[in-house]
């Protein structure tokens, strides 16, 4: 067993529940559960950003647009801490997803990853751990 908890179901809900290791404690796992974003906005994408990396900082998180860079993005999600969950809408197109510290630019912790936002579309985006350490990871999923 990874995790005991009670969680509130009520019919009709999509959830996800996303447990870590926690950092510099052997065998202790954290774990969160949210409701899932499941209605679409029409012209717009959704993401729904969790930092799953227990290593790392709270984090902030950057959706770059096609030809620019960090340097002139704003952050879309800032100070996240562990297990926490955000929410951003974006228009569609191809986008750069990066994660770095809180109120920085550089470096870069996890990511750039790219990612096609189509209109209507949901999106999950974990920053984890990479497993055996190492440079942090996005996984994305679609809802």
């Amino acid at each position: 067993m990874l995790f005991n908890g009670a969680v509130a179901l009520s019919a009709g809900d999509t959830r996800t529940v996303v447990a870590v290791r926690s950092a510099g404690s052997a065998g202790s796992v954290a774990a969160r559960t949210t409701v899932d974003v499941t209605r679409p906005v029409s012209g717009q994408g959704q993401l729904e950003i969790i930092n799953a990396a227990p290593t790392a900082q709270p984090l902030d998180t950057f959706t770059i647009a096609a030809g620019k860079t960090i340097a002139d993005t704003a952050a879309s999600v800032v100070n996240q801490p562990l297990l926490a969950f955000a929410g951003a809408v974006q228009v569609p197109g191809t986008f750069d997803i990066a994660f770095t510290a809180t109120s920085t630019k550089t470096p870069i912790v996890a990511g750039p990853a790219p990612l096609v936002i189509v209109e209507r579309g949901i999106y999950s985006v974990y920053a984890i751990d990479a497993a055996g350490g190492g440079a942090h990871q996005i996984v994305f999923s679609t809802n």
